[in-house]
């Protein structure tokens, strides 16, 4: 159970950093900024939980005692940050899809007409920020009036051609 308890103080302390940060400043690469503030809290908070071990004793109900225990919170913790960070993506940017659900949504009982959804959800709403994006994330830069691939986006694109591969996936979405 301490384990349990330890893991879920590890995400949730960041967790909550990372909400209070947001709402002052969004940082301009959130999935890297994310990746900082949950790591960098994990590894400052495991030495100083075996800290607190080796200067009150009379915690050890308290705090984990065994170098398995660490492993298993370090392990358990790592799951959580990665698959937060993993959801996180879909939170910072909606899927094309979510947004015309919610475009058909807004439009009520009287539905919407297929040329002001086109309208609305252009190149401009739909490709251009997520260009950015990429720009931003250092997997694309722009040369001349070229979008080209980094090592990095290179790297990425590789790994999602061989998923969908080995997943035998059609082209599309």
């Amino acid at each position: 159970m301490k384990t349990f308890l330890w893991s879920l103080v590890a995400f949730c302390t960041p967790f909550f950093v990372h909400l209070v940060i947001w709402r002052i400043s969004l940082p301009r690469r959130q999935t890297r900024a994310l990746q900082y503030l949950f790591f960098g809290a994990l590894f400052i908070m495991l030495p100083a939980i075996w800290e607190v071990l080796c200067v009150v004793p009379s915690l050890r109900y308290l705090v984990p005692v065994r170098v398995a225990e660490y492993l298993h919170i370090f392990v358990f913790s790592t799951s959580l940050i990665l698959a937060y960070i993993i959801t996180y993506s879909a939170i910072e940017a909606d899927s094309p899809s979510l947004l015309i659900v919610r475009e058909v949504a807004d439009a009520g009982r009287d539905g919407l007409k297929e040329e002001k959804l086109k309208a609305e959800l252009n190149n401009d709403f739909l490709i251009e920020p997520r260009l950015r994006d990429l720009i931003v994330d250092k997997m694309v830069y722009v040369h001349g009036d070229k979008y080209r691939l980094t090592s990095k986006g290179f790297l990425i694109a590789k790994i999602f051609v061989l998923s969908r591969k080995l997943l035998n996936a059609p082209k599309g979405g």
